[in-house]
C-alpha cells in the first residue's frame, strides 16, 4: 500500500465586480437596467440576474446568457441571448410542449420548401438555434454582482 502525504495549497481566484463611481452594482440594480438587443451593447462581461441553480428561461429557451455593458451612448445596459428550441411542421410562433420540452413552431431552415421540395418538412423535426453572439459572450468573464448590505 502506498502512502501519500496530505497538504494544503493556497489558490487564488480573480473576482470581477461592476463599479459605478465608488459603489459596486448590486443584483437588484442590474435587474432594473434597460434591456437592449444583442447588437446594441458593448459587453463588459457575463452576469446572472436570476438567482438559484436554474434560472427561469423564456418559453422554448434551452439556455440563456446575459451580459452587462454600454450602449452606443455610453449608458449602462444589459442584454440577453437565448438558445431557442424549434419544431418544424407547426404554425410559425405556435407554442407547443413536445416530448416534455417547450418548443416554438417554425419552418425548418434546412428544408425551406420541405423535404421533397414542395411541401412541409416532416412533422416532429426539432432543432436548437444558437444566436451569433453566443460563443463570443460565453468567453467573457463573469461579473459578480453585489448583494444588499
Amino acid at each position: 500500500m502506498t502512502t501519500t502525504t496530505a497538504r494544503v495549497e493556497v489558490l487564488t481566484a480573480e473576482v470581477r465586480v461592476l463599479m459605478v463611481g465608488s459603489r459596486q452594482v448590486t443584483l437588484s440594480v442590474a435587474r432594473q437596467l434597460d434591456q437592449v438587443e444583442p447588437d446594441d451593447i458593448e459587453p463588459f462581461g457575463r452576469i446572472r440576474s436570476s438567482s438559484g441553480p436554474r434560472p427561469r428561461l423564456p418559453f422554448a429557451a434551452a439556455d440563456q446568457i446575459e451580459v452587462v455593458g454600454a450602449d452606443r451612448h455610453g449608458t449602462l445596459v444589459r442584454s440577453a441571448a437565448a438558445i431557442m428550441r424549434y419544431r418544424c411542421g407547426d404554425s410559425p410562433g405556435r407554442r407547443v410542449i413536445f416530448n416534455g420540452q417547450q418548443v416554438l413552431g417554425r419552418q425548418c431552415p434546412d428544408y425551406p420548401r420541405g423535404r421533397d421540395g414542395d411541401g412541409p418538412c416532416w412533422r416532429g423535426h426539432t432543432w436548437l438555434d444558437k444566436p451569433a453572439v453566443w460563443w463570443e459572450w460565453s468567453e467573457l468573464p463573469l461579473i459578480v454582482l453585489a448583494g444588499l448590505r
